[in-house]
């Protein structure tokens, strides 16, 4: 409206009004450029100070983020370290167990040892001091023989007296059984020896049972015939055994004799032999005077064995059960006893198939 007033005034040559509304019409404009550039450097403020905050905030968002991949960073690390401490404080404890274990262990076997020590020392000393009683046994045997022996001879090497035949007869009886007696506990003897100092060689071999049998059986027959002893056999045909012959005819010669030494005139020996599902068993049972579950229990112990003469008075030590015993274990075998007082006696051996 001051710029229309300005130029209708100048038209009509009011240059007094013109001037007038031309001032007013400038005031106006300036008025609206001025608010116009205020307004313009507002805007231009509230960007810059938007832009500003947005810097500012997308610094912080990157500083939280930097900060945040830091943390993750650090936690990973402090979980890497954590991890690695577990595994070192775990190993050192496995360490520490199985030393522990170890040394347990360790401390066992020699607990052990130490008991096995004491314990073989205690047998050691237990066996010596059987085997003081044996020797002691077996010397008084053979001066018992011997004495015989020498008391006999001298009888009837003595120019001064003069015996019957029948006197005669019997002092060379009583001779030769001492005789007999004596050769046969130094046989014994020597083989429980060889046997105790590792001299008597195992060789297994194939071979027929029953032969063996019959082979001794003659000699088995003399013994038992002075006591009217009948000896039976009952055994397999052509039963065959993997074991050393040699072994297995002391063992049969040694039980056999016993039997024989126990029983009384007039009794019955019987030898049977069978196969069973661990191997070969032998059994030789007499009709003889028995024995005691006491007497029974020291048969295979070096020092308590059985001085007790036979029914004849035939001497004997027991030495023969120990070799029986012995030979028995070596072919990884079992021997048992049964027997009661006054009803004989029953001695079985089994030789396992695949013991050997």
């Amino acid at each position: 409206m001051y710029e229309q007033l300005y130029k209708i005034y100048e038209k009509k040559g009011d240059y007094k009004n013109s001037f007038f509304y031309l001032k007013n019409f400038k005031l106006l404009n300036d008025s609206i450029f001025n608010e116009k550039n205020l307004r313009k450097t507002t805007e231009q403020e509230y960007i810059y100070q938007f832009d500003t905050e947005r810097q500012l905030i997308e610094r912080q968002n990157q500083e939280k983020e930097a900060i945040a991949k830091a943390k993750e960073k650090l936690n990973t690390i402090i979980i890497a370290i954590l991890a690695i401490g577990i595994c070192l404080v775990t190993l050192l404890l496995v360490f520490l167990y199985r030393s522990y274990r170890q040394k347990h262990h360790f401390n066992n076997l020699l607990e052990k040892q130490k008991e096995e020590i004491e314990e073989k020392n205690s047998q050691l000393k237990e066996f010596n001091e059987g085997k003081d009683k044996f020797f002691s046994i077996l010397a008084h045997d053979l001066k018992s023989s011997f004495n015989s022996i020498l008391g006999f001879s001298d009888l009837l090497s003595s120019p001064s007296t003069t015996y019957t035949a029948d006197e005669i007869q019997k002092m060379s009886s009583a001779i030769h059984t001492s005789a007999q007696n004596t050769y046969k506990l130094l046989e014994n003897l020597l083989t429980w020896s060889k046997t105790n100092v590792g001299v008597v060689g195992f060789k297994p071999v194939q071979f027929n049972l029953d032969e063996l049998i019959d082979g001794n059986k003659p000699d088995w027959t003399a013994m038992a015939v002075q006591k009217n002893i009948e000896i039976e056999c009952k055994y397999l045909n052509n039963c065959t055994i993997f074991a050393d012959r040699e072994m297995i005819n002391t063992i049969l010669r040694n039980l056999v004799t016993n039997a024989i030494k126990f029983t009384p005139v007039g009794g019955r020996i019987e030898i049977t032999t069978g196969l069973n599902n661990d191997g070969t068993q032998i059994t030789v049972a007499d009709t003889g005077i028995g024995m005691t579950q006491e007497e029974i229990d020291d048969l295979f112990i070096v020092g308590k064995i059985s001085t007790r003469p036979g029914t004849h008075n035939e001497m004997g030590t027991g030495l023969g059960l120990l070799i029986c015993k012995e030979f028995v274990d070596r072919h990884n075998g079992q021997i048992w006893i049964e027997s009661e007082p006054e009803r004989g006696s029953k001695f079985t051996f089994m030789i396992p198939k695949n013991g050997i």
